[in-house]
C-alpha cells in the first residue's frame, strides 16, 4: 500500500460570468489501508467517481465528450 492521498480537485466556470472561473480542491480520499490493496484502491476510486458525478450533476455545461478538434473539422466539410 501507499501513503499517497488522492487529492480531487476541479475548475468550474461562474454561472454569472462565462470567462471567470474558480478552483475547488476537495478533502483528499485515503486508501484504505485495512483491506486487501484492490478493494482498498477500488473503493477510493468510487469515492471519487461519485465526486465528479457530483460536479457533472451540479455543472451539466461542464460535460465534454472529448473529441478532436480534427473529426470536428472532417464532419463540417
Amino acid at each position: 500500500h501507499t501513503e499517497a492521498l488522492i487529492a480531487p480537485a476541479f475548475a468550474v466556470r461562474s454561472r454569472c460570468r462565462k470567462a471567470n472561473q474558480r478552483g475547488i480542491i476537495e478533502t483528499p480520499i485515503e486508501v484504505e489501508k485495512s483491506l486487501p490493496q484492490e478493494r482498498s484502491i477500488q473503493k477510493a476510486a468510487e469515492k471519487f467517481m461519485e465526486m465528479v458525478h457530483d460536479y457533472l450533476y451540479y455543472y451539466p455545461d461542464h460535460w465534454v465528450l472529448g473529441e478532436s478538434k480534427t473529426a470536428k473539422k472532417k464532419e463540417s466539410s
